[in-house]
């Protein structure tokens, strides 16, 4: 049986940590020994983010099941040192200048967890105990019927004494419980918080900083560990920003990445933007994993209404309008593809077909705003005198690279290409440019591209052959000092490492059909139309959401250049992030906001027909 897709993979200067299922493996290159760790648990969760100590003696991870596990290691040992819950779903971790743990997670919030739980006589992290409760209640009760029966001045005091008691119990038993109010969080101190999906995090090379992003655009730049305090934004992206990096030796730039087509290289510490480094043409081709879909209300609604429409008019009314809708633009597209196909129709028209497959959604169901870009991890290579910066996109069968050199005008990016998508990456110690990766080798043979209502049917026998392919889940590539990448598929550590990788516990076809490998394509990206702040956005047609994307960047314009005209085309949304930058929006937020109310209460009158 194969075994689970590696989905983190770290490194220090001396180990390789590799996850695989709940598993780890610890590669030392000086003596090419690998050290196991399998937990002792019936119900397995997937590792999906993992740290190691730049000396390599610790090691952190966290599971599907919001588990944090921390790992003390040795010569030829990994135990388990501690653990415990984490709050909610993670984005990041890292270790802090001190050795504790930084954990931001995908509800806005980044926490510093001491390396090791705090006392557990003043902490407790599980649930309360309902027998704790009931007494709690039992206390209060007999105080109340003490309060009514007895009249005398000692039974009010006996009475109250028991109030009071009950009373300070439940105080202490909601401070011993997990709280889901970040700043009550008794097992970590809570840092900061965004008001959107926090998706990464980085500290500055001194120490001094962090630096988060989000899913709304947003680059924070707070001190460490007085986080309270920001210093700046760094505005201009785009899309959504899903990576952040810093090159070791070059500390004062911030490289930044996520649904849009640049990779953006800013002076963090100035807030100037210093270029950007153009990535669709070599990702776009890439693309292998297509955003989940979701169904769409507005059009379902629409589809009654026009139903509702068409019984009421004259049948061959009906007639027309069912032909229209039934057959629209999209579905019309679609057939004359495969009816080209069928007729042998040419490669460029199947390339076009298989773009669409990633922007283009069937009729009653929408995908998420962008290009189905997300990336995943940017890291800084050190070649000799330069510094190359590797970088892949999720779903994406591909590696991407590029010098980072003074001059960033003539970057050019590098793509090498892979037989199926990337997990991860990172640099084997002392191997200079050698980095080892992990793929998704079930795909396109156990997973595809599935259709909305499409569910994983039975997997049929898989065959010895495809164990084998289903098993090479590693590969190793080199990178040039110009940034090149080419496969070595005989280096030693692959046999190594697949031993070890045969020897945990294996994934059946059938499991490895239904993991969700991908799920930041559907999370970070807008949902146009779908958003619970979409009131507040005004229109979400194409033309003015086209519009206001193209005004809405800054291109350099200070506040006071905007006009009149621009401003008008934008929504709410848009707007109070104008105003938040420092530009006059005059009253154009207030009245839209009462045109978006009036619009409202007008349908809520047609509703009732009034």
């Amino acid at each position: 049986m194969p075994p689970y897709p590696p989905l983190a993979i770290a490194s220090s200067s001396n180990l390789l940590l590799i996850s695989s299922g709940p598993s780890l493996i610890i590669y030392e290159p000086s003596t090419h020994q690998t050290t196991v760790y399998t937990p002792d648990t019936k119900s397995p969760s997937l590792i999906r983010h993992s740290a190691i100590s730049s000396d390599g003696t610790v090691a952190a991870t966290i599971s599907d099941d919001k588990s944090l596990l921390v790992y003390s290691i040795s010569t030829n040992s990994i135990t388990l040192r501690s653990s415990r819950q984490v709050m909610k779903k993670s984005s990041s971790l890292s270790f802090s200048p001190k050795g504790d743990l930084i954990i931001s997670d995908k509800v806005g919030d980044v926490y510093l967890y001491p390396l090791d739980p705090r006392s557990t006589s003043s902490i407790n992290t599980d649930p309360p105990d309902t027998s704790v409760q009931s007494k709690l209640t039992k206390t209060l009760n007999d105080s109340v019927q003490s309060i009514s029966t007895n009249t005398t001045s000692t039974s009010n005091q006996t009475s109250h004494s028991n109030y009071s008691n009950e009373k300070e119990s439940k105080r202490k038993l909601n401070k011993m419980t997990l709280n889901s109010d970040p700043t009550l969080n008794p097992d970590a101190d809570f840092l900061l918080g965004h008001v959107s999906i926090l998706t990464s995090h980085v500290l500055s090379m001194d120490g001094k900083h962090i630096i988060t992003s989000d899913r709304d655009e947003h680059i924070r730049i707070s001190r460490y560990p007085q986080s309270f305090v920001i210093e700046r934004f760094l505005f201009g992206s785009e899309s959504f920003v899903s990576a952040l990096c810093i090159p070791p030796r070059r500390p004062e730039i911030l490289l930044s990445a996520g649904g849009e087509g640049v990779m953006r290289v800013w002076g963090w510490e100035t807030g100037r933007l210093i270029g950007n480094i153009e990535l669709y043409e070599g990702i776009l081709p890439c693309r292998k994993v297509r955003a989940g879909m979701r169904r769409d209300a507005r059009a379902s609604k629409r589809m009654k209404m026009s139903s509702s429409t068409k019984s009421s008019s004259n049948r061959k009314g009906q007639d027309d309008e069912e032909s229209s809708f039934n057959l629209p633009d999209l579905d019309l597209t679609q057939k004359g593809g495969e009816n080209n196909a069928e007729e042998g129709k040419s490669n460029e028209s199947k390339d076009v077909e298989k773009e669409e497959e990633f922007y283009v959604a069937p009729e009653g169901w929408r995908l998420p705003s962008g290009q189905g870009v997300c990336i995943k991890k940017i890291q800084v290579i050190q070649i000799e005198s330069q510094d190359v910066v590797v970088f892949f996109s999720e779903g994406c069968a591909g590696l991407h690279s590029f010098v980072l050199a003074q001059d960033l005008t003539h970057a050019t990016v590098n793509t090498f290409k892979t037989d199926f998508p990337v997990l991860d990456f990172t640099q084997i110690p002392g191997e200079e440019g050698r980095l080892v990766v992990s793929v998704d080798t079930a795909w396109g043979s156990l997973k595809r591209n599935r259709l909305p209502d499409e569910k994983v049917g039975p997997v049929g026998e898989v065959d010895e052959e495809m164990l084998q392919i289903l098993g090479k889940v590693l590969m190793v590539v080199e990178v040039s000092s110009g940034g090149q990448i080419s496969a070595l598929p005989n280096h030693p550590i692959l046999t190594i490492l697949s031993s070890a990788l045969s020897g945990l516990s294996p994934a059946d076809p059938k499991t490895l059909a239904s993991l969700d490998l991908y799920p930041d394509l559907s999370l970070y990206p807008r949902w146009p139309g779908m958003e619970e702040d979409d009131d507040q956005a005004g229109q979400t047609d194409s033309a003015v959401s086209e519009a206001g994307e193209s005004v809405v960047s800054m291109k350099g314009k200070l506040p006071n250049e905007w006009t009149r005209e621009e401003l008008e085309k934008l929504n709410v949304k848009q707007l109070g992030r104008l105003k938040a930058q420092g530009v006059d929006t005059g009253d154009l937020i207030y009245k839209k906001k009462k045109a978006l109310k009036s619009l409202g209460t007008r349908a809520e009158q047609l509703k009732r027909g009034l």
